[in-house]
């Protein structure tokens, strides 16, 4: 965990908040993927209003956990629902009501159809169900097929229904269309590691450079492993360490390892299974550099990382 998350969250538990806050929006400032500096942002934000009775507080809580609800849906969802139920009573102290998020992103779709966050949004606040957010997804793909977010949306319901073979079409589409990759078989006879990597590297730079939002490179993440997945299910482990390897790479580059860390267990037993040790290694060195002791040991399980460092055999990543 990141430093100024974890004196933030001692500031907080101190009843501190004023430091909590600036210490958590710091980490923020540095790496916008630290899901637990919003959570206890929000945390921290609606425990200084007790004190400050300050509305301008209550909303500084709720955008926080808003924002990490759209970066991240699937936060500790039984967290994120406790805490919005206490922002809810705390609104409702103040004589007040928390906005109409239904209404709100409906008021969205009407003003942009293809808006994907957006119908996300309000798939999620109405419990839809696979059959009906297919529907709803694959009316925005047909009026803009390069929609990224449309296309990752429509594939997690495809999956859901076990259409795995569609869902598989629909997460090529998006490697294709977000980084010009065309998964054919061709294109994994010929350095097919490199590739992504440049891939990554490009689409990293153009993040840098503000032309991607943060959602869609989650998603890229997202549809990295999914695919993974799927070919790894499919007995091509070869391919599905290629992508996992991928994802990590992304997630990387845009300072998002937290995202997958807790699935490196998976990636390097996949790499044993498919002989991909020099992926293995390279991705492990990278965990060990960035993560501390503690936590790797909670993250890693030590016979994986033994069969990894005593394998000689060399290959290209």
């Amino acid at each position: 965990m990141h430093p100024s998350i974890i004196k933030g969250i001692q500031y907080l538990q101190g009843g501190n908040t004023e430091e909590a806050i600036s210490l958590l929006e710091h980490a923020i400032v540095e790496n916008r993927y630290l899901w637990d500096a919003y959570y206890y942002l929000s945390k921290a934000y609606l425990e200084h209003t007790k004190d400050s009775q300050s509305q301008e507080d209550l909303r500084k809580s709720l955008q926080a956990l808003h924002t990490l609800e759209h970066l991240n849906p699937h936060y500790f969802p039984q967290k994120v629902g406790v805490l919005k139920k206490e922002l809810e009573a705390s609104f409702a102290k103040m004589g007040l009501t928390m906005a109409d998020e239904v209404g709100i992103a409906q008021s969205a779709i009407n003003g942009d159809p293809t808006e994907a966050n957006a119908h996300s949004r309000l798939a999620h606040l109405l419990g839809e169900g696979p059959g009906t957010r297919i529907m709803r997804f694959q009316k925005i793909v047909e009026t803009d097929p390069a929609n990224i977010l449309a296309l990752s949306q429509l594939a997690r319901a495809y999956s859901e229904t076990n259409d795995l073979l569609m869902a598989q079409k629909l997460y090529q589409k998006i490697l294709f269309h977000a980084l010009g990759l065309h998964l054919t078989e061709t294109f994994w006879e010929h350095e097919p590691m490199e590739r992504i990597q440049e891939a990554v590297r490009w689409w990293s730079d153009q993040e840098g450079q503000g032309f991607h939002a943060e959602k869609e490179s989650m998603e890229l993440i997202f549809s990295f492993h999914s695919l993974s997945k799927i070919f790894s299910q499919q007995g091509e482990l070869k391919k599905a360490a290629i992508l996992f390897a991928g994802a990590i790479d992304l997630a990387i580059n845009l300072g998002a390892l937290t995202v997958l860390q807790h699935l490196f267990n998976d990636f390097l037993d996949l790499c044993i299974q498919s002989g991909q040790y020099t992926l293995a290694r390279n991705r492990l060195a990278f965990l060990e550099k960035e993560v501390d002791q503690s936590n790797q040991e909670k993250l890693l399980d030590p016979l994986l990382v033994s069969l990894v460092r005593s394998h000689q055999q060399e290959e290209t990543s």
